[in-house]
């Protein structure tokens, strides 16, 4: 006999929406096993405008957030939609899932948000994953708002083409907290 499978759901939720289940889930994704620059520890986030979370049946396994912002790339103003908190939970890694979510987010951001790129940071092991969804690596620095005053972002710098325009060259300022 064949069991069917839960029904895998990715939708998006205002973050100022979310459910106390929601709220319980973004708090277990992340709890990440990936080491990260020391400095990372000391930082302070922006807070998310939209969640995108997948659902497995009736369990939030996987999600991310997105931050809606207008940065300076050079001298040019770019609109992004900044991708941070990507997690799933453990016992569902390793199975597509967060790819589920980057793919629904990306469309989020082009439809919804109108964002001309996605952008997001990472360790550099994660380079190659973000990259089998378009993901770009871009050379920075980034400049950050940090607890101690501006800083330069220590890990890998990411961008999603979601308009067919090209990154443009130049040194980025977040104009804020990263995320």
């Amino acid at each position: 006999m064949v069991t069917a499978q839960p029904a895998l759901t990715a939708y998006v939720v205002r973050a100022d929406a979310l459910t106390p289940e929601e709220r319980e889930a973004v708090v277990e994704l992340g709890k990440g096993d990936v080491t990260v620059h020391p400095i990372l520890t000391r930082l302070v986030w922006s807070t998310p405008n939209w969640r995108v979370m997948l659902r497995r049946g009736d369990e939030i396994v996987s999600g991310l957030m997105l931050v809606e912002r207008e940065i300076r790339v050079g001298d040019r103003r770019v609109k992004v939609a900044g991708v941070g908190d990507v997690g799933t939970l453990p016992q569902w890694r390793r199975r597509g899932y967060a790819g589920l979510v980057l793919e629904r987010a990306a469309a989020f951001m082009r439809a919804e948000l109108d964002a001309d790129f996605g952008h997001l940071f990472c360790v550099s092991s994660l380079v190659p994953y973000y990259g089998r969804f378009g993901w770009l690596r871009v050379e920075g620095p980034s400049h950050i708002q940090a607890p101690w005053g501006p800083a330069i972002f220590p890990e890998e710098t990411m961008v999603l083409p979601l308009r067919g325009t090209t990154w443009p060259p130049g040194e980025m300022d977040l104009k804020g907290l990263p995320w």
